[in-house]
């Protein structure tokens, strides 16, 4: 299971994910994105894994999707091994 929240300031929006980001939550957290990503195209866009237990494989591959586009990837502790995975790949 997979909670997203969405905050912002005049030049920053932050998504804040919780649980795992796996299976069917990609889904939801894609639409999520990209919804952000368009509607705020002209702030910076952050995800935040620091309260995130699991990213899977299709997980990783949307992250690296988002860093491609220019999102920053905010872990800490285990998550931010994946997240230099995703950033080398």
């Amino acid at each position: 299971m997979l909670k997203i929240s969405t905050k912002g300031n005049h030049d920053a929006v932050t998504l804040q994910l919780e649980g795992t980001l796996s299976g069917p939550s990609l889904t939801d957290f894609g639409r999520v994105w990209e919804s952000a990503r368009v509607q705020h195209y002209r702030k910076h866009l952050q995800i935040d894994l620091t309260r995130v237990s699991l990213v899977d494989q299709l997980g990783k591959e949307l992250l690296a999707l988002a860093a491609q586009y220019g999102t920053r990837l905010k872990a800490k502790g285990p998550m931010m091994a994946a997240v230099n995975e995703i950033l080398s790949a």
